[in-house]
């Protein structure tokens, strides 16, 4: 049985459609397994209600970014996503208290390696065919990563915070973090770092046929999440171009409107006198 911690890096024209998703704000159904009955189970472990993805990270870098001349680039990492869960098998019949715990010691691992001031939100989504966390997070670091010293430079840096030997850290950590959080009541394994290979017995072999399976299973639904954002911030793109035009064409109808007011105004002054003067007698 396996957690996961799957890392992803988005720039500042991603984040309106991350928020979409994740708050359940769109109408449109972008992911089959979306259950919209269930969706009221959804929640958020760091903020009360749906938030203003954009405005918070602003105010995240504004306050803990060191002031410097030099403005972040336009096409900037402004925000990095953890999805977490684990194989489905974990959470059969699970009792809700027990899903949220698991997921609130998830969210103290992130929080005590890179900050609880840099975590956006925490969206829990009971609603799909696993239930799974979005941490999103902004991703400042000290200039010298393993500095302690507050006067030092804090820049926004997404490659140089995850880097592999992060992932390493996280991949080593992570699972012994939730082991230890959960009294005893949890046994997950250490997931194999990509290219490393052992020796296994046949019974090994066998039992690993139903753990890749779930994990295959596990990194599907992850692939379709990513996917409904994509198709998710294809949509607003879409929409927003289309508002765009229509407010194109009503602002040419109001100068039009503008320019015909104009003419009565200039036609009816400057016939307004004449009218009384050089208009017919009434006898």
């Amino acid at each position: 049985m396996y957690a996961i911690a799957d890392h992803a890096k988005y720039k500042k024209s991603d984040v309106r459609g991350i928020q979409f998703h994740n708050q359940r704000e769109s109408k449109r159904k972008t992911l089959s397994n979306i259950n919209p009955e269930k969706t009221f189970l959804n929640y958020d472990l760091v903020n009360d209600g749906p938030i203003n993805y954009l405005e918070k990270i602003g105010n995240i870098i504004n306050e803990y970014r060191t002031p410097t001349t030099k403005a972040i680039r336009h096409d900037a990492v402004v925000m990095t996503s953890w999805v977490i869960s684990a194989t489905p098998i974990f959470f059969k019949d699970l009792p809700a208290r027990e899903q949220r715990k698991f997921f609130e010691d998830a969210l103290e691992f992130f929080k005590n390696r890179y900050g609880a001031h840099l975590i956006v939100a925490a969206n829990v989504h009971m609603d799909e065919t696993t239930p799974h966390m979005h941490i999103t997070m902004v991703p400042l670091m000290y200039d010298n990563k393993n500095s302690t010293d507050e006067t030092d430079v804090v820049k926004l840096c997404s490659r140089d915070l995850f880097n592999k030997s992060e992932f390493r850290y996280v991949n080593e950590h992570f699972f012994r973090h939730l082991n230890t959080s959960g009294g005893g009541k949890r046994e997950f394994q250490k997931p194999l770092e990509d290219g490393k290979k052992r020796h296994i017995t046949k019974g090994e072999w066998i039992a690993n046929q139903d753990k890749d399976a779930e994990i295959e299973s596990l990194k599907s639904e992850i692939e379709e999440i990513e996917n409904g954002y994509k198709t998710e911030r294809e949509e607003i793109i879409k929409e927003l171009n289309a508002t765009k035009t229509e407010l194109e064409e009503t602002k040419k109808e109001l100068h039009a409107a503008h320019e015909t007011i104009d003419q009565w105004e200039k036609y009816h002054s400057e016939n307004e006198g004449r009218s009384a003067s050089d208009g017919p007698e009434v006898e």
